[in-house]
């Protein structure tokens, strides 16, 4: 799984995209989810604003260092928490927020407030 503690910063008003995951074992197929602000891994408050109800695209890359969102992050600047999830038969899908239970560490989203 990822090393805990990575910090991302990212513009707003652009699609968002995390690059440089690093961990053991990681896969193409692993998923992220930015979760709403004050909030932990586990949680069902995905950060929809940024993209994706907050679920990442399946990483692309061979060693699953890469992902990003569907559509452009349009929410308020600040810092959301970042966390990971592999997809496992009879376990978990990787479909909702609370599936996401190891913490990855956070994204600064750079940006005006756009409320």
């Amino acid at each position: 799984g990822p090393y805990a503690g990575h910090n991302f910063t990212v513009p707003a008003g652009r699609p968002l995209q995390v690059r440089g995951l690093l961990g053991i074992g990681l896969r193409d197929s692993d998923h992220l989810v930015a979760l709403e602000r004050g909030e932990s891994c586990g949680s069902p408050h995905g950060a929809t604003a940024l993209g994706g109800e907050g679920l990442s695209i399946p990483s692309s890359v061979h060693d699953g260092s890469e992902f990003s969102w569907p559509g452009e992050a349009l929410a308020v600047g600040g810092v959301y928490a970042l966390c990971w999830c592999r997809k496992k038969e009879s376990l978990t899908d990787c479909r909702h927020p609370e599936d996401f239970l190891v913490p990855v560490g956070s994204i600064f989203l750079q940006g005006p407030l756009l409320e």
